[in-house]
């Protein structure tokens, strides 16, 4: 994590910009974090992706977040020294892994009791709304799921192995094919339009964000750029819900932003999402 610095973009934290030919508090801060990361790559000594070697002191870049002040990164136990020593530096925190959890369905949420309720005119079912499923990726060809890429999966984006995989869906849709089965059943709990198996929003838009691979495992800095990718692009696809039945190595009862697990680029892309009425 770094330090938000917005002396970098000429302006003050949670200034407001009301012309209209100048970005708002959001878009403020994504220059603000781009300029950060920046300030950090060059500090670095590199732009580009290296490998890490056994004698060198290199590092290589995993995710840029658009939204999260932070970066993943794989570094020698030199670079991370002098990571360490950066003034401008947060936090610096483990990658740790995760896996596929949790199968409940629409009966334990009285979903089907909310599709009778009616709002301006229009039953509660999701339309006009789209959900991000970030799991193993969703198998878009499956008849209760559209049958087809851009019918109801709409988007993706796959993000794997720290960064070292990533790319938008919407060019090659087969990257973010689920190759597990797991993100596709949870893809059918929140929106499958089965005549029988309906999902708890069966006209909701989906967007597929692989993150996690074909056992079902993954890494915190691939959610996170998942979230990120939606919250950045919630206007473009109307993103209203983020899905994540995802797990880490320990179970834990109170608060998500009080266990000590819980990365601080994990709690900042979740506040990030919230406070963008996802």
């Amino acid at each position: 994590m770094l330090e938000d610095d917005y002396s970098l973009v000429g302006q003050q934290k949670g200034l407001r910009v009301a012309s209209d030919n100048q970005p708002d508090e959001f878009e403020q801060r994504k220059i603000m974090i781009e300029k950060q990361q920046e300030k950090l790559i060059s500090e670095l000594g590199s732009s580009h992706q290296v490998s890490i070697t056994s004698t060198g002191s290199e590092f290589a870049l995993g995710h840029r977040y658009a939204t999260v002040n932070a970066v993943s990164l794989k570094v020698t136990s030199q670079k991370l020294a002098e990571l360490e020593r950066l003034p401008f530096i947060k936090k610096i925190e483990m990658d740790r892994p995760v896996h596929i959890a949790l199968d409940t369905s629409k009966i334990h949420t009285n979903a089907t009791n909310v599709w009778r309720l009616v709002y301006n005119g229009t039953n509660l079912t999701g339309k006009h709304e789209t959900v991000c499923i970030i799991d193993t990726g969703v198998d878009y060809t499956h008849t209760a799921l559209g049958n087809g890429w851009g019918a109801k999966v709409i988007g993706g984006f796959r993000a794997l192995d720290n960064g070292a995989d990533k790319v938008k869906c919407s060019a090659s849709n087969a990257n973010c094919s689920d190759d597990h089965g797991h993100g596709t059943h949870v893809a059918g709990i929140a929106a499958s339009n089965h005549s029988t198996f309906r999902g708890i929003a069966p006209d909701a838009k989906v967007i597929a964000i692989k993150a996690l691979d074909s056992s079902g495992a993954g890494w915190t800095s691939d959610v996170v750029s998942g979230i990120d990718w939606c919250v950045n692009n919630a206007s473009k696809f109307n993103i209203s819900v983020i899905s994540m039945s995802i797990a880490g190595t320990t179970n834990y009862s109170g608060t998500c932003n009080k266990d000590p697990t819980v990365s601080a680029s994990e709690v900042s892309a979740i506040d990030n999402a919230f406070a963008s009425n996802i």
